[in-house]
C-alpha cells in the first residue's frame, strides 16, 4: 500500500492537477447563479485537491485523479452550502457607500445627508433611496456592522498577550514565535485547521460527543447562523499574534522609569498597566483600531 505523506509528493499531485480544479470550477459556475464568484468555487476546490492529495492510496482502486475530482466536487459543493452569498452589485454598492460615508465626513466634518450622498455616487436621490430599501443590502451592512465587533476584541486580547510576553523569562522567544504562527500561516493551512476543528466529524464535535453534551454533530460550517460567529472568531486567532507584535514593540518602548515610579506610589500590577502601559499605548491602540477596522470591513469579499 502507498499513501501520499511526504509534502513532495502532496505538491507534485497539486501541481499537476491545478489546472483540473479551474476546469471543474468553471463548468459548475453554468449552473450557478451569478451572484457567486468563481475565485470562492476554486479556493474551495484547491483546498478538496490538497485534502485529497494528503488521504490518496493506491489500494482503493481508482486513479487519483478519479478519486480527487470527486474531492474537489464535494469541497466547492460543500464551500456553496457554508456561504451566504450577496449579489455582486450589492457587495458594490455597500463598498462604494462606505468609502464616499468616509470621505465625506472627513471633507465636512459631520455625516452627510442622502442628497450629498447621493451626489456623490453619480445617481439621482430616488436610486439612493431604492438602494438603501434593499433587503440585500441592509443585511450586508448589518453583517459588516457586527463584524466590527472583531476589532475591541482584537485590542484587548492582544495587548494582554503583549503584556505577558514582555518579561524576562525562560523560553519567552519560544512563547513570542508560537503565538505569531496563525499570522504567518499560509490560508489553505488555516482553512484546514478550521476544517479540522469545526468538520461535521471534526475534533469540537468529538469532544462534545465525548463529554455528552451533544447527541448528534453539530453542522458549524454549514449553519447560516453559526457562519458569522465562527468566522470573526478565525479573524480573531489568526490576527492577535500579529496585533500583538505591534504592542510589544509600544510596551518596550516605554520608560523603565515610568514603572519605578509607578511601584514607589503603591501601584500594583492592574494599577500599573492602567496608568502606565495603556498610555504608552496609545499611538498604537488607534493604529491597530484603524488597520483592522478596515480589514474587518472588506473580510466578506474573501469570504
Amino acid at each position: 500500500m502507498y499513501a501520499a505523506t511526504t509534502e513532495k509528493e502532496v505538491e507534485t499531485r497539486v501541481r499537476e492537477l491545478a489546472p483540473l480544479v479551474k476546469r471543474i470550477a468553471h463548468h459548475m459556475m453554468a449552473a450557478l447563479p451569478p451572484s457567486v464568484e468563481i475565485d470562492d468555487v476554486i479556493q474551495s476546490g484547491m483546498m478538496g485537491l490538497l485534502d485529497a492529495a494528503r488521504r490518496y492510496q493506491t489500494s482503493e482502486g481508482a486513479q487519483f485523479e478519479t478519486y480527487a475530482v470527486q474531492r474537489i466536487r464535494g469541497a466547492m459543493l460543500d464551500g456553496l452550502r457554508q456561504c451566504d452569498w450577496l449579489p455582486r452589485g450589492v457587495r458594490r454598492s455597500l463598498r462604494e457607500a462606505e468609502k464616499m460615508i468616509s470621505k465625506l465626513e472627513q471633507q465636512n466634518g459631520r455625516p452627510p445627508t442622502e442628497a450629498e450622498l447621493a451626489k456623490a455616487m453619480d445617481m439621482s436621490l430616488t436610486d439612493y433611496q431604492r438602494l438603501l430599501q434593499d433587503d440585500s443590502f441592509w443585511l450586508a451592512l448589518t453583517h459588516s456592522i457586527v463584524y466590527l465587533l472583531v476589532t475591541p476584541v482584537l485590542i484587548f486580547l492582544s495587548i494582554g498577550l503583549a503584556i505577558l510576553v514582555n518579561r524576562r523569562l525562560r523560553g519567552v522567544s519560544i512563547y513570542r514565535a508560537l503565538y505569531f504562527v496563525p499570522a504567518v500561516a499560509g490560508s489553505i493551512a488555516i482553512g484546514l485547521s478550521w476544517r479540522f476543528l469545526f468538520d461535521r466529524s471534526g475534533f469540537v464535535n468529538a469532544v462534545l460527543q465525548w463529554l455528552g453534551l451533544i447527541d448528534e454533530p453539530i453542522q458549524w460550517l454549514a449553519t447560516p447562523g453559526l457562519v458569522l460567529p465562527l468566522a470573526m472568531l478565525l479573524t480573531i486567532w489568526a490576527g492577535v499574534g500579529y496585533y500583538a507584535v505591534i504592542f510589544l514593540a509600544g510596551l518596550q518602548n516605554i520608560p523603565e522609569e515610568q514603572y519605578d515610579a509607578a511601584r514607589i506610589d503603591g501601584c500594583n500590577d492592574w494599577q500599573t498597566h492602567r496608568h502606565v502601559s495603556l498610555p504608552g499605548l496609545r499611538p498604537q491602540i488607534v493604529f491597530v483600531f484603524v488597520i483592522s477596522s478596515l480589514a474587518a470591513l472588506k473580510v466578506f469579499d474573501e469570504i
